[in-house]
C-alpha cells in the first residue's frame, strides 16, 4: 500500500473529506503529529520510509537532500507558492510536482483590503487604546486618491488590483515579469517606494525587496502590508522604519521564522497574524480537495 505523507498539521481540521477521498482510493496516510511546521531533519527521518511515495506538502522544505534520499513519486502542494520545493532536484529525480493555485486567491485578496483600510483609519491603535480604557478618536486616512503599490501581479495581485479599483486608488504594479505593454501602471521599484502611500507585496520567491540599502527612499508615513513571504522586509527593516517615521504601521502575515516570536511583537504599529491569509474554511476546503486530487490523479495515470 503506497504511503502518502501529511505536511500541513491542520490538514483535515475542517472536515475529513480530503483525507477520506485518499483513503477510498487505496493510500495510507502518514499525519504530521507535531501541531506545526516540520523541520529538516523531522522531514528527513519521516521519508527515510521507502514507502511514502507522495506528499501533500505545506511550507516545510523539500530541499535538494529531501528529494534526493527520498522515494517521492509525487509532491501535491497545498497552496500555490513551491520556492519551498527544490523544483530542479524534482526533476531530476522524476518527481512530479503540482499546486492547488487557485485555492488561496480570493481570501488573501480580501484580507489584504481589509488590512488596508483597518490600518489606513488606525483601528489597530484605537482597539488597542479602548482595552486600555481610553478613549481618543483618532483620524485615519481614505485609502481613496491614494498611490498604491502591488509588488507582484500574479494571481493573488491582480485580485487585489480588481478589488481596489472600486476604491478610486492610484494603482502602481512592480512586477519584472511584466511587460510595459501589458498594463500602463507598471512602475520600477525605485521610484513606486518613493511615492507610494500603501505597499503590499505579492511576489512567491522569498527574497528581500526592502532592506538597508533602499529603506530610506520609501515614502514617509507608508503602510506596509506582508501577506507573501517572510524575507520580503528584515525585522530590522521594519523596526528602523518605524521608529524613523518611515513607516506609519504595517501587517505582517509571514515570517522568515513561524511560529514567530520576535521583537515586532512590542511595536503597537505592527499588527501581526499568524500566516492566515488563505485561512478560510471556503479556500481549505477547495485546496484540500484539489491536493488530495491531484495525488489520486498522478497514480491513477501512473499505473
Amino acid at each position: 500500500m503506497n504511503k502518502i505523507l501529511i505536511g500541513p498539521a491542520s490538514f483535515g481540521e475542517i472536515n475529513l473529506d480530503a483525507k477520506i477521498k485518499l483513503e477510498k482510493h487505496g493510500f495510507k496516510l502518514f499525519k504530521n503529529d507535531y501541531g506545526r511546521k516540520l523541520t529538516t531533519q523531522e522531514l528527513f527521518n519521516i521519508l527515510n520510509d521507502r514507502e511514502i511515495v507522495g506528499v501533500i506538502a505545506g511550507l516545510e522544505e523539500y530541499s535538494k537532500e529531501i528529494i534526493s534520499t527520498s522515494n517521492l513519486k509525487v509532491i501535491s502542494r497545498l497552496g500555490s507558492g513551491m520556492d519551498n520545493i527544490d523544483l530542479n532536484e524534482a526533476k531530476r529525480n522524476g518527481v512530479s510536482v503540482f499546486s492547488t493555485p487557485d485555492g488561496p486567491t480570493d481570501s488573501v485578496a480580501e484580507l489584504v483590503i481589509g488590512m488596508m483600510i483597518s490600518l489606513s483609519r488606525k483601528v489597530w491603535n484605537m482597539n488597542s487604546e479602548m482595552k486600555s480604557g481610553i478613549w481618543n478618536r483618532s483620524y485615519g486616512n481614505l485609502i481613496k486618491d491614494k498611490q498604491v503599490t502591488l509588488v507582484g501581479y500574479g494571481r493573488i495581485g491582480k485580485q487585489v488590483h480588481n478589488l481596489l479599483q472600486s476604491f478610486g486608488c492610484k494603482i502602481n504594479i512592480v512586477d519584472p515579469n511584466i511587460k510595459d505593454s501589458d498594463i500602463a501602471n507598471k512602475m520600477d521599484l525605485e521610484k513606486a517606494l518613493a511615492v507610494s502611500d500603501i505597499i503590499s507585496f505579492h511576489i512567491d520567491k522569498n527574497i528581500e525587496i526592502i532592506n538597508k540599502e533602499n529603506i530610506n527612499t520609501v515614502k514617509k508615513g507608508c503602510i506596509i502590508l506582508n501577506s507573501s513571504r517572510g524575507n520580503i522586509i528584515s525585522e530590522e527593516c521594519i523596526i528602523y522604519g518605524i521608529k524613523n517615521k518611515i513607516i506609519s504601521c504595517a501587517w505582517l502575515d509571514v515570517f522568515k521564522t513561524e511560529p514567530y516570536k520576535g521583537k515586532l511583537s512590542g511595536l503597537p504599529e505592527i499588527v501581526l497574524t499568524p500566516h492566515i491569509g488563505s485561512l478560510t474554511i471556503d479556500a481549505r476546503l477547495k485546496m484540500e480537495k484539489e491536493s488530495a486530487e491531484n495525488i489520486i490523479n498522478f497514480f491513477n495515470k501512473s499505473f
